[in-house]
C-alpha cells in the first residue's frame, strides 16, 4: 500500500474520531443524572425521524410514515437506506440509535474513500492530494467542541 494512502487513511479515522468525540464520550461516561439522547448539533432535529424510520424497518415495514407529524397520513415513505440499516438492526438484535449512528460512520467512510479518488483527478502531487483531503474532511468547523465548552 502506498504511503499516500496510509496518510489519506489516518487522516479519515482522525476526523472521524474527533467529530464523533462527543457520542463516544458521553456513551461511555454516563452522568447519573442526565440522559444522553446521542444525537449531534448538527441535524439534530432530524434525527429521530431518521431513526423512527429505523424503527418502522425493523417491525418489517417497507413504506414508512413521519411519526412526528400531527396530520394524518398514510404509510407512504419509501427510504431504501433506511430499510437497509433497520434490517441491519432487526437482524443483529442492536438498537436503533446504535445502528444509525453506526451506518453514519461507515457512510462517512465510504465518502472519504471516494472524496480521495475524486481529488486524485484533480491534483497530480501527493501533498496537494492530502492538503485539500485535510481541508475538505475540516471545512465544518470545530462545533462539536461546543459539547465540552458549553
Amino acid at each position: 500500500m502506498r504511503r499516500e494512502y496510509i496518510f489519506a487513511i489516518l487522516i479519515s479515522f482522525a476526523v472521524l474520531l474527533f467529530s464523533n468525540l462527543p457520542i463516544i464520550h458521553f456513551n461511555l461516561f454516563p452522568n447519573d443524572n442526565l440522559v444522553f439522547l446521542n444525537r449531534r448539533l448538527t441535524n439534530s432535529q432530524d434525527v429521530y425521524t431518521y431513526v423512527s424510520f429505523i424503527e418502522q424497518a425493523k417491525q418489517g415495514k417497507i413504506l414508512f410514515e413521519n411519526l412526528f407529524s400531527s396530520e394524518p397520513q398514510t404509510s407512504s415513505i419509501l427510504r431504501p437506506s433506511y430499510l437497509l440499516i433497520g434490517n441491519f438492526a432487526k437482524i443483529f438484535n442492536v438498537s436503533s440509535i446504535f445502528t444509525y449512528n453506526l451506518f453514519r460512520i461507515l457512510f462517512s467512510l465510504t465518502f472519504c474513500f471516494i472524496l480521495y479518488k475524486f481529488l486524485s483527478r484533480f491534483f497530480e502531487t501527493e501533498k496537494k492530494r492530502l492538503f485539500a483531503f485535510s481541508l475538505i474532511l475540516t471545512s465544518a468547523g470545530l462545533g462539536w467542541l461546543s459539547f465540552f465548552f458549553p
